[in-house]
């Protein structure tokens, strides 16, 4: 079940990122299934892992930024992550989202649907005012 359940969530990050990002290949990384270390899905320079589970920490697990982080290797990682009755939530370096921060380990947290920024989707992420960011993580990111 638990794995149907992280299938299901893949292929709608892949739908997602389509609709919302414009690339047209999306597509889940079988093989990772086979191999140790590869991320869920792959785009032009970034690194996708995605996690579905019923309950968890705020932040997702450090284990799944960890993981989403070593199978990155010189793309930018991304953690996506969902719990049952929340809404999704992505994780990624502050650095990818502003350039200023070239070097730092902090990160940011978004929401998918409904963000603490001014934006709701990926594709939005550069748009948003430094000012917003901050904010959001400062919030939650201890």
């Amino acid at each position: 079940m638990q794995r149907n359940k992280g299938s299901q969530f893949e292929r709608w990050c892949c739908n997602e990122i389509k609709d919302h990002l414009g690339y047209e290949n999306v597509r889940r990384n079988l093989s990772q299934y086979q191999e140790k270390g590869g991320a869920d899905i792959l785009i032009p320079h970034w690194s996708i892992e995605c996690k579905r589970y019923a309950s968890g920490p705020h932040g997702g697990a450090d284990a799944w930024w960890h993981q989403a982080v070593n199978a990155a290797g010189d793309l930018s990682p991304v953690l996506i992550y969902k719990y049952d009755r929340h809404e999704p939530v992505c994780k990624l370096f502050l650095c990818d989202v502003n350039r200023e921060f070239k070097g730092s380990d902090a990160t940011v947290l978004v929401s998918l649907l409904h963000g603490s920024i001014s934006c709701e989707k990926l594709s939005h992420f550069k748009k948003a005012s430094m000012s917003c960011i901050l904010s959001l993580a400062s919030q939650h990111d201890p």
